[in-house]
């Protein structure tokens, strides 16, 4: 299971990755939104957003995490849904 300093660390990664993006967009408002949506996850949320992006699978992620494919697939349906609540 990751540790507290390798999320930190993770996340410090992609909330450069989503600032690069929007600032490629020129786009503050997204920016913002995503920053928004990015901390309103809990931590292992987070990890799996992170992780996804970056292209693990659910097997992959779950391993990481030690829970089971179904439960990383209910943290991407979650997550899924409040992207479309801040898109929407």
């Amino acid at each position: 299971m990751a540790s507290y300093p390798e999320t930190k660390r993770m996340e410090t990664i992609n909330i450069n990755y989503i600032e690069n993006i929007a600032r490629n967009d020129n786009d503050q408002v997204l920016l913002a939104e995503l920053r928004e949506l990015f901390e309103s996850l809990n931590e292992k949320d987070k990890i799996v957003f992170i992780l996804t992006v970056k292209g693990y699978t659910r097997e992959e992620v779950g391993k990481i995490l030690g829970v089971d494919e179904s439960r990383v697939y209910q943290r991407l349906w979650r997550i899924r849904r409040k992207i479309e609540e801040y898109i929407g």
